[in-house]
């Protein structure tokens, strides 16, 4: 994985957790196991 995307990733991790989006959250979390 590049920098970039694992910088890619944290946004939307961050995005989704500010958002209270806890689905989003959890399939990020599915993806990457």
């Amino acid at each position: 994985m590049t920098r970039q995307s694992t910088i890619n990733l944290l946004r939307s991790y961050y995005a989704a957790f500010n958002s209270g989006d806890r689905e989003t959250l959890f399939s990020l979390m599915a993806d990457d196991i």
